[in-house]
């Protein structure tokens, strides 16, 4: 639909390209409402508000509001409606963490567990995990930057003999590591 220029010119449209509220309040006079006005109208809806729905500052979505009523969303019920719509982008945004911080927790119990079953065969058994291990580190903290580091297995799994286990890694390309 936002490839659509007459059908993205809308409320809606205009909140997920802009990144700001659009509000409408009276559907049956306002030219962007065109495309969408008989059917509103046929509906009983006479204004609507779009608020973006943003996570980590990327436009992701739109809650859109309608009314019966004409010139409904005043400037108070506009500004409580953002502050709804930065908790609703809030909440997706903790969602989508908390997702990420347990796919490396099971990524991390993975590891662990390969390393108690494989120790015997060695290093490239423990390389590829580590590997795996990495992309989520990057992925949920995005820090180790391009520069070769130091990561020491046995944070990752207690108890096993760091000797065996350290390794230094660095970053191949994007969320890429590569084993030293």
């Amino acid at each position: 639909a936002l490839n659509d220029p007459l059908r993205s010119a809308g409320p809606a449209g205009c909140a997920v390209r802009r990144g700001e509220h659009v509000i409408c309040n009276d559907i049956e006079r306002d030219p962007s409402m065109a495309p969408w006005r008989e059917e509103a109208l046929r509906r009983g809806y006479h204004a609507l508000a779009a608020f973006p729905l943003k996570v980590d500052g990327e436009t992701r979505g739109v809650f859109t509001l309608y009314a019966l009523e004409p010139g409904f969303f005043g400037d108070e019920d506009v500004k409580l409606l953002d502050e709804l719509a930065l908790d609703i982008s809030f909440a997706i945004e903790v969602a989508e963490r908390d997702a990420l911080r347990r796919r490396f927790e099971l990524a991390r119990l993975v590891l662990a567990k390969e390393i108690d079953l494989h120790l015997f065969l060695g290093r490239q058994v423990f390389a590829s995990a580590l590997a795996i291990l990495l992309d989520g580190v990057c992925a949920l903290f995005d820090g180790l930057g391009d520069d070769a580091r130091h990561v020491g297995v046995g944070s990752f799994a207690p108890g096993v003999d760091r000797g065996v286990l350290d390794f230094r890694v660095q970053r191949a390309q994007g969320h890429q590591f590569v084993i030293l």
